[in-house]
């Protein structure tokens, strides 16, 4: 098992852990009172497949799923589907792993005001928080977000596109197409 942060507001329900299908199939496994070999014959796979297969380093494919079909009654296109979110939540926690090595782009932006107004959730996970922060930016080039950084004495671009001087009021999120890059030249 895998563990990894969620956010702590929770705007989405993301686990803080994966496991392979070769778990679920380890619990019918026992419930049938079988053994990994007992499965590996009933499924004609050999021992070294069956244990790879449980232990997430073999994908379950539609001959595989097909088999598990027959052998233990949940259909083909159940074991697919537990299957293909297993691998997009592995791929989702490489990205994060990724993303986690550009924490120092935070460090840029007004993350604690952008997080008080409710704009980008708080995360645990350094990778969360940059993901949470693109999201909110969606998908502008980081330089662009860096661009709108506070600077001493004065508020931030982003706040000042979400509260003109003079304004008073909700503040409200920047209009996309205020963030752009002509409104950066000017700057």
């Amino acid at each position: 098992m895998v563990e990894i942060a969620t956010p702590t507001t929770n705007a989405g329900f993301n686990a803080d852990w994966i496991s392979p299908p070769g778990a679920l199939i380890e619990e019918v496994l026992e419930e049938f009172g079988w053994t990994r070999a007992e499965l590996a014959q009933r499924l004609d796979f050999s021992a070294k497949h069956v244990n790879e297969l449980l232990n997430g380093r073999a994908p379950i494919t539609a001959d595989s799923a097909e088999r598990l079909e027959r052998v233990l009654g949940h259909d083909a296109g159940f074991w697919l589907r537990l299957e293909a979110n297993y691998q997009q939540d592995l791929v989702r926690l490489q990205q994060l792993d990724q993303l986690a090595s550009q924490k120092d782009w935070l460090k840029e932006l007004p993350l604690r005001w952008m997080q008080s107004k409710g704009w980008v959730d708080t995360c645990s996970h350094a990778g969360q928080q940059v993901s949470a922060c693109l999201k909110f930016f969606a998908g502008l080039d980081r330089r662009l977000a860096a661009a709108l950084r506070p600077t001493p004495g004065r508020l931030s671009h982003l706040q000042e596109l979400c509260h003109p001087a003079g304004r008073s009021g909700q503040l409200a999120p920047p209009r996309r197409n205020a963030i752009g890059l002509d409104y950066l030249q000017t700057l």
